[in-house]
C-alpha cells in the first residue's frame, strides 16, 4: 500500500476546498421547479442533480413511485406542473417552508443537494485542519484520497510502525490507522482503517465502537473527536473487538445470500459480471456445486439462501472484496468506489452472520 506524497495531498486539499458547493440559505418558497431537472433559486437558473431531486421530493413527501406513476399517467410535462403545484400549496399553508441549505455548484450551475438549515455543515477547509492535526500528531502515512461529485471527501492513513496479530491465525498481521470523511449528510466521521500485511488489503471499519461522527462544530465535539483518535492510537489503532470478529469470520461459512450480495455489490460498482468476479467471489463455482447436489439456487427464496452454507468462509469473502478494492486488477475503479467496497467489506465483517442463526438440534 503506497504512501501518497505531501505535495499530492496538498494538491488534493486545494481541489477539495475549491470544489465544495456553496451553501445558500433559503426555503422552498424561494425555489421554483422549472422542469424535471431545472430549478430557479433566488433568480439563479440551475440544473438539479439526481441527489438534489431526491432531497426535494423527500421534503415535499413525494415518493419515487408517485413520481413515476404521474409521468406514465399524464406525461412528464404535466407531472412537473403538478409537482410544482404541490410545492406552492405546501408553501402557502406554511408546511414544508422550513429554513434550508441549498448546496450549489456555482461554476457548473448545479443544485447538488438540499439539507435542513440546523445541520451545521463542516467545510472542507475545517475538515482538513482537523485531519492534518491527527495525521501529523500520530505520524500517519496517507494512502488514499477521494473526492466525490457532491463535495464529499475521504482520507485513509495508516501507522506503518505499529503491527499486531490476530490470535494464532496464520498470515493475519495488521497495521491500523484512520479513515476520515466529510460530507453534507453525515458530517465528519472517524473510522478505523485496517491494512492486512500479507496481501496489503485495505478495510474501512465503520461499525466498531471507535467510530465517531461530528455534525456540529463546537469545543465539546472537537474534544471528543480528538479523544477518539487518542484512544485508538493507545491501542496501536486496533479497533475494540476486531480480533474477535476476524476469528469468528475465519470459522464461519458464508451463506449463499451473503455471497450473492457481495457479488452484486462489486458488479454494481465495477460493471464486472459473473466469471469476471470468480477470483474474488466464487459465486459461479458455488452455484455449480449446489446444482451438482440437485439444488437450483435460482429457485431458492431469500430466506432459504440465508440458510444455504457455502464452501467459502465469511473472512475469505471479506478478503476477496478488499483485494478487489485495494489492488489494480486491470479494472477501472476510482478511489470513491474503492472506499465504498472497503466500507461494505467492513460491514460484512461486523454483521450477524447468517450461519450464526443455525441451531444444532438433538432430533
Amino acid at each position: 500500500m503506497k504512501t501518497i506524497s505531501h505535495n499530492k495531498v496538498m494538491e488534493f486539499k486545494s481541489e477539495a476546498i475549491n470544489k465544495q458547493p456553496l451553501r445558500v440559505k433559503g426555503s422552498m418558497s424561494e425555489l421554483d421547479l422549472v422542469g424535471y431537472d431545472q430549478v430557479e433559486l433566488k433568480g439563479m437558473g440551475l440544473k438539479m442533480t439526481e441527489t438534489a431531486r431526491e432531497h426535494i421530493w423527500k421534503i415535499l413527501h413525494i415518493h419515487k413511485s408517485m413520481d413515476k406513476l404521474l409521468a406514465d399517467t399524464v406525461g412528464e410535462k404535466n407531472r412537473d406542473t403538478f409537482i410544482n403545484t404541490i410545492r406552492k400549496a405546501k408553501v402557502t399553508d406554511g408546511a414544508n417552508n422550513a429554513k434550508l441549505l441549498f448546496l450549489v455548484d456555482h461554476q457548473n450551475q448545479l443544485l447538488k443537494g438540499v439539507v435542513k438549515d440546523e445541520i451545521q455543515l463542516l467545510g472542507n477547509d475545517t475538515f482538513f485542519s482537523l485531519a492534518e492535526v491527527i495525521i501529523d500528531k500520530y505520524g500517519l502515512d496517507v494512502t488514499g484520497l477521494s473526492l466525490g461529485d457532491e463535495g464529499q471527501v475521504n482520507i485513509n492513513a495508516i501507522h506503518r510502525n505499529k503491527f499486531w496479530e490476530i490470535g494464532n491465525l496464520k498470515d493475519e498481521t495488521f497495521n491500523g490507522g484512520v479513515s476520515i470523511s466529510n460530507d453534507y449528510q453525515g458530517g465528519m466521521q472517524l473510522s478505523s482503517f485496517l491494512n492486512r500485511l500479507v496481501c496489503s488489503n485495505g478495510l474501512i471499519a465503520t461499525k466498531f465502537s471507535d467510530t465517531f461522527k461530528m455534525t456540529k462544530m463546537n469545543p465539546k465535539n472537537v474534544h471528543q473527536f480528538y479523544s477518539s483518535v487518542k484512544n485508538l492510537a493507545a491501542r496501536d489503532f486496533k479497533p475494540v473487538g476486531f480480533s474477535e470478529k476476524v476469528i469468528k469470520a475465519h470459522h464461519t461459512p458464508a451463506s449463499l445470500r451473503e455471497m450473492e450480495s457481495a457479488s452484486k455489490f462489486l458488479t454494481t460498482l465495477s460493471g464486472v459480471r459473473d466469471s469476471g468476479l470468480e477470483k474474488w467471489v466464487p459465486l459461479l463455482a458455488t452455484e455449480n456445486r449446489f446444482r451438482e447436489h440437485g439444488v437450483r439456487t435460482g429457485k431458492l427464496s431469500a430466506a432459504k439462501k440465508k440458510n444455504a452454507r457455502t464452501g467459502t468462509t465469511v473472512w475469505e469473502l471479506v478478503n476477496g472484496m478488499t483485494h478487489f478494492a485495494t489492488h489494480d486488477n486491470g479494472i477501472h475503479l476510482n478511489q470513491i468506489k474503492r472506499d465504498e467496497i472497503q466500507i461494505r467489506a467492513g460491514e460484512l465483517l461486523c454483521k450477524d452472520y447468517d450461519m450464526n442463526n443455525m441451531v444444532e438440534s438433538p432430533f
